[in-house]
């Protein structure tokens, strides 16, 4: 549903979604959809939906995400920071990151690897627990490159960026709405005050259009 929506509307500068249960098959659906789509902006990574996708079919998914941010950033070009500087930032922190788990991940499965040799019953929990822990770990920095890239973007505050949208969209339409009354009492007070005026033939339709041009928002 939403990558057909992306491939159509071409109204739409702000998407949020998660919790969908969106596969990785899903996710690279939503990355040709983005491919194809240049006006939209910002769409929040969504996290859950991501992690879900990656124990799965880590793969595809990070090929996917890579993607739709790409995808994301060519839409954002007139207003992101230069690549090589955010690139930049970007390795610097996360491999410092990436090294601290690593080592931490190195040094608990030494421990495992041990306790593994004598498994007993009382200690094969403690085992599973650690060994769960480091594949958590790794799938952590997997994402790493992609939650910094996501709180760097341009647009951080999505929810409240919509929501001026909104506000915008509705003050348009009251606008219109009141350009209308304005147009319609134009009329309703030529009428009255010179009935046969208006009834001449073209009178109307270019009264209309002068008042028209003369409102502008």
């Amino acid at each position: 549903m939403l990558a057909k929506a992306l491939q159509i509307n071409t109204k739409l500068r702000t998407v949020i979604w998660d919790r969908n249960n969106t596969t990785a098959h899903g996710f690279i659906d939503v990355a040709r959809a983005l491919e194809r789509n240049y006006t939209l902006r910002s769409m929040p990574l969504p996290m859950s939906d991501v992690t879900q996708a990656y124990r799965s079919n880590p793969e595809k998914t990070e090929e996917a995400v890579h993607k739709m941010q790409s995808f994301l950033a060519r839409n954002q070009m007139r207003r992101t920071l230069p690549k090589q500087t955010f690139r930049l930032q970007r390795g610097i922190i996360t491999s410092g990151s990436e090294q601290m788990v690593n080592e931490m991940c190195t040094s608990l499965q030494k421990h495992v690897n041990v306790l593994s040799a004598g498994l007993g019953r009382e200690v094969e929990a403690s085992v599973l627990c650690a060994e769960e822990a480091i594949r958590e770990a790794n799938l952590s920095i997997s994402l790493l490159p992609l939650l910094y890239e996501t709180g760097n973007a341009p647009y951080q505050n999505c929810q409240l960026q919509h929501k001026l949208e909104c506000l915008t969209e509705a003050a348009l339409q009251a606008c219109g709405r009141e350009i209308q009354a304005i147009m319609q009492a134009v009329l309703d007070t030529t009428q009255n005050l010179c009935p046969t005026i208006l009834q001449k033939s073209g009178v109307r339709d270019r009264l209309v259009h002068t008042i028209s041009e003369q409102i502008i928002l």
